[in-house]
């Protein structure tokens, strides 16, 4: 669900608010018998996730708007149950970015967006555990939009 509301001529608050269904992509079938019939299914036990956001556009001249925004996404597993594979926690996301019109039909645009989980322990079926310190990841991007 998502609403956008107009503050004013300059300004326009944005929310979010989500949900997948993680935890039945969790349950993972490992095997089928000669017939095709599902034998054993492994449990990864994966939760749902939540997610909530709030953002912002500002018309700072009449061709440029500039964007910023913060999402948090709940963690799909725990420290007890968090596989070496998948080392995610909860996703901190922070973001800022402008929309420039360059002409009538053409929109460049771009942002920059930092992911923060922070330490996440993992623990694996084996003999495996330990901890990811600081994990992070910043993602740089452009477009252009023709219309």
């Amino acid at each position: 669900m998502a609403v956008h509301h107009r503050w004013n001529d300059r300004l326009n608050l944005l929310g979010s608010v989500g949900w997948a269904d993680i935890s039945e992509f969790g349950r993972v079938q490992v095997d089928i018998d000669d017939n095709g019939i599902p034998g054993t299914t492994v449990d990864a036990g994966f939760r749902d996730v939540w997610n909530f956001g709030i953002g912002a556009e500002y018309q700072w001249k009449p061709d440029l708007e500039l964007t910023a925004g913060f999402q948090l996404d709940t963690s799909m597993s725990t420290d007890r149950t968090r596989p070496i594979v998948i080392p995610l926690g909860s996703l901190y996301r922070y973001a800022i970015g402008f929309k420039h019109k360059k002409r009538k039909d053409l929109t460049l645009g771009g942002g920059l967006t930092v992911i923060w989980e922070g330490n996440l322990p993992v623990k694996d079926t084996g003999d495996v555990s330990g901890k990811y310190r600081n994990v992070s990841l910043t993602i740089a991007s452009f477009y252009a939009r023709w219309h």
